[in-house]
């Protein structure tokens, strides 16, 4: 069984026609049954009906769309292709100096520790502030 929470998410992508097939379908036979759908898919068809409003017309310029297709025509296929492959290379520690290495563990730690201080450092700030906020000023003196 669908939890109706979900249905309601699904019921917001059927608004926007994100949902296909079975799912679609399914949506479809519970808005029939459920009144409180029905209510919703009203509501979403009217927001997404009113999208387009929402926004004002770019006009673009004319040579735009010629500027695009003449890159993507001069731009060699084989490259574009090696270009989203992910190469994966062995990491070589950056020498300094002589004798000195570069470690991404010691950055990291590093990192870490500055990180951890920043919190700590934050969790102290935020119990002064607290601690002042719950101070009460002194009585008033009566003479």
């Amino acid at each position: 069984m669908v939890d109706h929470d979900e249905m309601e998410n699904a019921v917001a992508a059927y608004a926007l026609c994100a949902v296909d097939g079975e799912e679609a379908d399914s949506v479809r036979m519970h808005i029939d049954g459920c009144t409180g759908c029905q209510a919703l898919l009203r509501r979403l068809t009217h927001a997404v009906g009113t999208l387009p409003l929402a926004t004002e017309d770019v006009k673009v310029p004319a040579r735009l769309r010629q500027r695009i297709l003449a890159a993507a025509a001069a731009t060699p296929r084989e490259r574009n292709q090696r270009a989203t492959a992910i190469r994966f290379r062995r990491f070589r520690p950056m020498k300094l100096r002589p004798g000195l290495r570069f470690s991404p563990y010691a950055a990291a730690a590093a990192l870490a520790v500055a990180v951890l201080s920043l919190a700590a450092w934050n969790v102290s700030l935020s119990q002064q502030l607290n601690d002042a906020r719950n101070q009460r000023p002194p009585a008033p003196v009566q003479y």
